[in-house]
């Protein structure tokens, strides 16, 4: 895996793959189609890669992308090239290819490629990859597609073709800015100094309104001084070094460039006037180790050997005090306390900016370790070890969830046997029969009530109160006679039952309609209780086999899980072991220059006391034996044999 040095360009690449629609469709780009896309996206945008690509492979296992489905693939892929997997992410990426996808989705997965094969250092395959990318790319991303088409030129040392693709760059931004930087030293390295010089200097002139453009503009100013001073002008080169920022990421190197710039010019006080600064500076930089080394041999150059030798004795102090610091900052990396400290302070935390602790053991409580920090080879092994870190971490949470997860079975299994008896004994379930017969019922009484057009039937409460008072008037009546005077109440009767009947009677079909509707939801309620009860009795038959498996899928993952712990903790001892190399390697390049400049810190000394015993006769206790040469300085004051180093001339890089 190598995650660091791509996570700085991955969310910029991503940024035109995510608002890609896809083909057929006419949706405005940027809509979350896909519940499990739209998750994704919001683990990847918090820089949770890894809950990122969990998600997306459970979604494409369980087929939840039918909208999405070549956006989530992009994604996918980008992510995998993210923590290095350049094989798989490669397979995905011409998997895509292989589909009928739209153009301009086609140009993104060739410009994925390219990027893939470049990082890998396969620009014969990059370069191909780039051919195939037709008119689908954005302005942004054709500026960047043809920059890289100049980085592989460059790689290839095929100087005129990467002139030929920047000649004639019509890019904005940025972009613009980097086309003309590299078309400079396309120049350059081609042979054609002075053109690739005026490339240079516009970008080294250039207005930057942000730090990347500054930090260009600087990087502009070193290369194009640097070149000069190759070139012997070194005025050009002063005037170069002199645009760089004084507190900038470059200015050490800057400072240096300008000392050597008018030294060349013979300008030997003014020299010293950039290399006085640097030496105020930091002593981590090689910029201001070398000027504790230009210093003395310029004023050594302005006839003054005693401040000469006073400066090469303290660069020779100070080049002991970090060789000593940088000893015990390797005796502390050997004990393994450089990992002990950058182990992660919250590994469940994914997302890696926020992962260091926050203080250091006093044995690595030195600068020289920020420094090794800033190294990218060390900070991509240091990623590694700590993704390999959370790696472990998510599986031994995932170990410890297993258990879990056997418990619930077991306790769901015991809650379905114990509930089981009391749902199939329950005597509601024995009244729908009774139901279903109260149905019938209701729906003969319905019949007959239509057929015989029975009123009373359809009466509401008052209206049936009412007609229960009318017939007993009407069997008083009957019970009176025919001889009494009764035509008056009579005729009221015949008049209230006649009122009443006839309400009924107009309002017949709607009580019926009213009361086959009842009697529909009544069937339909019934319909549904019994397709419950039915699937009720499915669930008695199957529900003990639901249980089934379950068993043996947790203790396959649990071998799985213990598998892939194995596979991890390997990986990770092997990953200890390369940052331990990496951390070691740059100690001892470090302790390797500063020791070369030691040695020629001392035989400056050794020559400067040899060359003022000579100006001056020693004092008469100091008189050499007559064994020894006149003039020689004693035994005692030789430097040692094995310390012999260049001329002092030879200590100007």
């Amino acid at each position: 895996m190598s995650l660091n040095p791509l996570r700085g360009w991955l969310p910029a690449l991503l940024a035109g793959l995510l608002l890609l629609p896809a083909p057929g469709r006419a949706e405005e780009p940027g809509v979350v189609q896909d519940l499990p896309y739209g998750l994704a996206l919001y683990h990847f945008f918090q820089d949770r890669y890894f809950s990122a690509i969990t998600d997306l492979m459970a979604a494409r296992q369980r087929q939840r992308l039918p909208r999405q489905q070549e956006e989530a693939d992009l994604l996918l892929g980008s992510l995998y090239l993210a923590y290095g997997l350049e094989k798989p992410s490669g397979e995905l990426f011409e998997r895509i290819l292989e589909q009928q996808v739209a153009p301009a989705v086609a140009d993104r997965v060739w410009f994925n490629l390219a990027r893939l094969r470049y990082e890998q250092g396969q620009y014969d395959q990059a370069l191909k990859a780039l051919e195939r990318i037709g008119e689908g790319l954005p302005p942004e991303r054709e500026a960047e597609r043809r920059n890289l088409l100049a980085n592989i030129h460059l790689r290839r040392k095929a100087y005129d073709k990467a002139i030929a693709v920047l000649a004639d760059f019509a890019g904005e931004g940025a972009w613009k800015a980097y086309a003309r930087f590299n078309l400079g030293v396309a120049l350059v390295k081609a042979g054609r100094e002075e053109e690739g010089a005026r490339q240079l200097e516009a970008v080294g002139r250039m207005e930057a309104t942000t730090p990347e453009l500054k930090a260009l503009r600087d990087q502009a100013n070193i290369a194009l001084g640097f070149a000069w001073l190759r070139a012997e002008r070194p005025k050009a080169a002063a005037a170069a070094f002199a645009r760089v920022r004084l507190h900038g990421p470059l200015s050490n190197k800057a400072l240096l460039g300008m000392g050597w710039a008018r030294a060349r010019q013979e300008r030997l006080q003014e020299s010293l006037v950039p290399w006085l600064e640097l030496k105020v500076r930091s002593p981590l930089d090689p910029a201001v180790q070398e000027s504790l080394l230009a210093i003395p041999y310029t004023i050594e150059r302005l006839e003054k050997p005693k401040l000469a030798l006073v400066h090469y004795t303290e660069a020779s102090v100070r080049y002991e005090q970090q060789l000593a610091e940088l000893k015990r900052l390797r005796e502390a990396v050997a004990r393994g306390e450089l990992l002990q400290a950058l182990r992660p302070g919250n590994l469940d935390d994914e997302s890696g900016d926020s992962i260091y602790r926050g203080r250091l053991p006093a044995a690595l409580s030195v600068p020289y370790l920020y420094r090794l920090l800033a190294s990218n080879d060390f900070r991509s092994a240091l990623r590694n070890h700590q993704d390999l870190q959370y790696l472990r971490y998510v599986l031994g949470r995932w170990e410890h969830y297993l258990p879990v997860f056997t418990l619930m079975l077991k306790e769901r299994r015991a809650a379905y046997e114990k509930k089981l008896p009391a749902v199939t004994s329950d005597l509601l379930l024995e009244q729908l029969e009774d139901f279903r017969r109260q149905r019938a019922a209701l729906a003969a009484e319905v019949k007959r009530v239509e057929r015989e057009h029975d009123l009373r039937a359809l009466a509401d409460e008052d209206e049936a109160e009412w007609l229960d008072v009318l017939a007993d008037v009407r069997r008083r009546l009957e019970r009176l006679g025919s001889g009494a005077d009764l035509e008056e109440e009579q005729a009221k009767y015949r008049l209230f039952n006649g009122i009443l009947i006839w309400r009924i009677e107009s309002d017949f079909v709607p009580r019926l309609w009213r009361l086959k509707r009842g009697l529909q939801r009544l069937d339909q309620a019934l319909a549904e209780t019994e397709k419950q009860y039915a699937a009720l009795q499915r669930a008695w038959k199957i529900a003990p086999r639901t249980f089934e498996g379950f068993d043996d899928r947790i203790r396959g993952q649990y071998r799985r899980i213990k598998t892939l712990q194995g596979q991890v903790d390997a990986a990770l001892k092997a990953q200890q072991q390369a940052v331990q190399t990496l951390a070691l390697a740059e100690i001892d390049r470090q302790q390797a220059r500063l020791k070369s400049y030691l040695v020629r810190a001392r035989f400056a000394q050794a020559r400067l006391y040899d060359k003022l015993m000579k100006m001056q006769p020693p004092p008469a206790d100091l008189i050499a034996p007559p064994d020894e040469q006149p003039g020689a300085p004693r035994a005692a004051d030789r430097p040692p044999a094995a310390e012999a180093a260049p001329a002092a001339g030879e200590a100007r890089p």
